[in-house]
């Protein structure tokens, strides 16, 4: 799934000044967990939310070399109205940076083949130039919690590698009155978390699901359960990884949006 986030040591930052649109909203993708489809050397998938703008290739994410389905995701780790997204280039061959479909998804699509795509943008034509930091606004505010960008017009180059140095999400939270929190159950499926917060693994006792999915509901910063019914066992998920391990168990069932 996702690696904690990473931020390398810049010289000399650059740091973007707002303009007045972005006032209203806020940066969702800043430090978020991340994933890619592939890494070229160093152009880890983290350093392009870190919130420097430095565009060297040093400081920015970049898909390796032969990787024709190149892909780059951000967990904003909760549910948000998206306005629209922020993408700087790096500053030699800008021309790599083409072809990019950028959508929301309120489920994982890196795990969760049936996550259903919501278009924010689509860049067809011309490229985004050196060091250039452009805004693509979605047609109408998407409601969703994690945002990808893939570039789908590969022309058979195998080096036409997707590069980001810095990608920002701008959009405004929403609430569960408005945008209940929906679980999606994973029968016999339990996700193994290092990082629960707590050295009980995250469990609490419960006395059946309801209260469980009340629990991560009231929790804060819970994303995600396993429920054991025979044990009546609840185990809140609040920082899932890419690091993170699917077990089958059939003891247990797990409701979320990571998994499907």
């Amino acid at each position: 799934m996702f690696t904690p986030s990473v931020t390398p040591s810049v010289p000399t930052p650059n740091i973007r000044e707002k303009n007045s649109e972005e006032t209203s909203v806020i940066n969702v993708a800043l430090h978020k967990p991340t994933n890619i489809s592939s890494i070229y050397v160093q152009g880890h998938p983290d350093f392009a939310v870190d919130g420097s703008f430095a565009s060297d290739l040093n400081y920015c994410s970049a898909t390796a070399h032969y990787d024709m389905m190149p892909w780059y995701l951000i967990d904003f780790m909760g549910t948000f109205r998206l306005s629209y997204v922020n993408i700087t280039n790096r500053n030699s061959f800008p021309q790599l940076m083409h072809s990019l479909a950028i959508e929301l998804f309120t489920q994982n699509p890196s795990r969760c083949k049936t996550a259903v795509s919501q278009l924010c943008s689509n860049f067809t034509s011309g490229y985004l130039g050196v060091s250039e930091t452009r805004a693509f606004h979605c047609v109408t505010p998407l409601v969703g919690r994690f945002l990808r960008v893939t570039k789908w017009g590969m022309k058979g180059n195998v080096y036409d590698v997707l590069q980001l140095c810095e990608v920002e999400a701008f959009a405004t939270p929403t609430d569960n009155c408005e945008y209940p929190a929906l679980y999606h159950k994973s029968a016999g499926t339990r996700l193994v978390v290092e990082n629960t917060g707590n050295n009980n693994n995250g469990s609490v006792g419960v006395s059946n699901i309801m209260e469980c999915s009340t629990k991560c509901l009231r929790n804060g910063t819970c994303l995600s359960f396993n429920y054991n019914d025979d044990d009546k066992e609840c185990q809140l998920i609040p920082n899932p990884t890419k690091l993170d391990t699917i077990e089958d168990d059939i003891k247990w069932d797990y409701y979320g949006e990571d998994l499907c």
